[in-house]
C-alpha cells in the first residue's frame, strides 16, 4: 500500500452503521465522516483527536448542519468514541492497521538500510576489489566484460573502503507538526475555526525554519493597524490566513495618528452659520479660543435658511 492510503472495506457502504447515521444526520453526515477519516489518516494516524473538542471533530469533516448533530450520531451508532484524551475512532488500529503503524514501519526500514550500509563495509573483497554484489551481478548478467578482466589502468583499490553517505534526517513527524500547530494557535489572536486551520497546516510542507518565519509574520500582524482596528474585527479566520500563505504578505506601516482637527459650529452677526475648524488640534473650542486662531483654520460658512455651504478663504486664510 502507498503510504497515504486508507482502507475501507468495499461493504462498508452497507454496514448497519452508516444506515443508523444517515438515519440520524442525513447522507451528508456520511460524507463528512469520510472527511473525518482522511483527516485522521493525513494528522491523527493512531485514531485518537488528541485534545480535540466537538467543533473541531465538526471542522475536520466539513460538517455544515447544526452543531453538535454530527458528533452526537458518530457517537451514538459507534463510530467514535470519547476518552480522557479526546475523541477518538472505534477499533481504527484494528481496521487501519498500515497507517496506524506508519511510525514504527518507517523507523524499521531506516534501520534495515542502516544495516545494510554496515554490512556493505563489512563484505571481503578480492585480489581486484571485487566484492560479492559484483560478483553476483557478474555471473547472472552477460556483461561485455568479465568482473575479473582488468582494466586498460586500473586504480588502486582504496583503503579503507569510503564511508556512505548518512541516511538522511526523516521529515518532521507528526506529533511535531502537531506541537507546532498548537504553539501558532496559542499566539494567533482569531481563535475560530480551529479544525480548518489544522488541515491547512497539515497542507504546508512545513520545517523548523519555516515555522519560526510564520511565527515571526504573526507577531508582526498583531501590531499592524489592519489587525488592530475594531478590536481585531478584520483579522482573517487562520485557516484562511495559512490557506493564502499570509505570512509572505507585506504588514502595513502604522497609519499616523489624528492630527487632531476639530469643529465647533457658531453663528456670525450676519446670521450666518460657520464651521470652525481648528488645525491647532486644541480642545478649547471657545469663542475666545476660536478667535485667536482665526487664521489659522479652515472655516466654511453655510446659509441658515437656504441650508447652501460655502467656503470663505478670504476671511480665514487657510482652506
Amino acid at each position: 500500500m502507498a503510504a497515504n492510503d486508507m482502507r475501507i472495506d468495499v461493504n462498508f457502504v452497507d454496514h448497519p452503521k452508516v444506515k443508523r447515521l444517515i438515519r440520524s444526520a442525513g447522507h451528508k453526515a456520511f460524507y463528512s465522516l469520510m472527511r473525518l477519516f482522511s483527516t485522521a489518516a493525513k494528522m491523527y494516524t493512531n485514531g485518537v483527536f488528541d485534545g480535540c473538542d466537538v467543533h473541531d471533530i465538526e471542522d475536520f469533516g466539513s460538517w455544515t448542519g447544526k452543531s453538535g448533530v454530527f458528533v452526537d450520531a458518530l457517537v451514538s451508532v459507534g463510530f467514535l468514541e470519547e476518552t480522557a484524551d479526546g475523541y477518538a475512532i472505534h477499533d481504527w488500529i484494528e481496521h487501519q492497521p498500515w497507517l496506524a503503524n506508519a511510525e514504527k514501519r518507517s523507523l524499521h526500514a531506516r534501520k534495515a538500510i542502516q544495516a545494510r550500509w554496515e554490512k556493505k563495509l563489512k563484505e571481503p573483497v578480492d585480489a581486484q576489489g571485487v566484492d560479492d554484489v559484483q560478483r553476483e551481478y557478474s555471473e547472472n548478467t552477460n556483461g561485455n566484460t568479465p568482473y575479473h578482466a582488468p582494466s586498460p589502468a586500473p586504480a588502486p583499490f582504496p583503503e579503507p573502503s569510503p564511508a556512505p553517505a548518512p541516511f538522511p534526517e526523516p521529515s518532521p513527524q507528526l506529533p511535531r507538526m502537531r506541537q507546532w500547530f498548537n504553539d501558532f494557535w496559542e499566539v494567533y489572536p482569531r481563535k475560530q475555526a480551529k479544525g480548518e486551520a489544522e488541515m491547512e497546516w497539515g497542507q504546508i510542507d512545513m520545517d523548523e525554519s519555516l515555522f519560526q518565519t510564520i511565527m515571526e509574520a504573526v507577531e508582526k500582524w498583531k501590531t499592524s493597524d489592519d489587525w488592530k482596528e475594531n478590536d481585531g474585527k478584520y483579522v482573517p479566520y487562520p485557516s484562511k490566513w495559512l490557506k493564502r500563505k499570509g505570512w509572505e504578505d507585506e504588514v502595513k506601516a502604522r497609519r499616523p495618528k489624528n492630527s487632531g482637527i476639530i469643529k465647533r459650529f457658531g453663528t456670525e452677526p450676519d446670521g450666518q452659520g460657520v464651521e470652525y475648524y481648528n488645525h491647532e488640534g486644541s480642545n478649547d473650542l471657545s469663542p475666545s479660543a476660536s478667535a485667536g486662531y482665526r487664521n489659522r483654520r479652515t472655516t466654511k460658512r453655510f446659509s441658515t435658511e437656504s441650508g447652501s455651504l460655502a467656503v470663505s478663504p478670504d476671511d480665514y486664510g487657510i482652506i
